[in-house]
């Protein structure tokens, strides 16, 4: 009876644990464009922007890296004509000065307030003190997050296999 009091008590501190480790959904972003340039990083699907303007909003970032160094923190996204996501671009440390999107790519959705990143591949267009770069191209893909349910069935599990060889061992 002891030990099955002390294995509901340890599945049920396991259980709060794992409900700790959820985390928002995440987006890994990878920018390439001409001369081998790469950028990653990743951010929430729906960032709490850090500002905002009339046709911007900056998003805090993890994981910046440009050419292979660190970067910074923030990224801004604008949307040159708010109604219309037709307009929409991206800058940031150790990018173009701006990356525009070509027409039809959505970046995000959203009053700039609040915003939702998309996913899939966007082409831009990218300019540099006033000089055209070239083309640049933006994956965005969700990172996968396991749940909190299934790292409990895995613990769990783990524990009853452990339970389980002890047992033979010690008979």
């Amino acid at each position: 009876m002891k030990n099955i009091l002390r294995s509901g008590a340890m599945l049920a501190v396991l259980m709060l644990m794992s409900a700790g480790i959820a985390k928002a959904d995440e987006l890994s972003y990878t920018l390439t464009g001409p001369n081998s340039f790469d950028a990653t990083w990743d951010m929430a699907q729906n960032p709490t922007p850090s500002s905002t303007t009339g046709i911007s909003f900056d998003a805090p970032v993890n994981n910046f890296i440009v050419d292979g160094s660190g970067a910074g923190s923030d990224v801004v996204f604008y949307s040159i004509i708010p109604s219309l996501t037709l307009a929409q671009g991206l800058s940031g440390p150790g990018l173009a000065d701006f990356l525009v999107g070509e027409f039809g790519s959505d970046l995000f959705s959203g009053p700039l307030s609040s915003p939702t990143m998309n996913t899939g591949d966007f082409g831009l267009l990218g300019t540099g003190e006033g000089v055209f770069l070239g083309q640049f191209t933006l994956h965005v893909a969700p990172i996968a997050t396991p749940e909190p349910s299934a790292l409990l069935l895995l613990v769990s599990g783990l524990m009853g296999l452990g339970i389980t060889a002890r047992r033979k061992f010690v008979s």
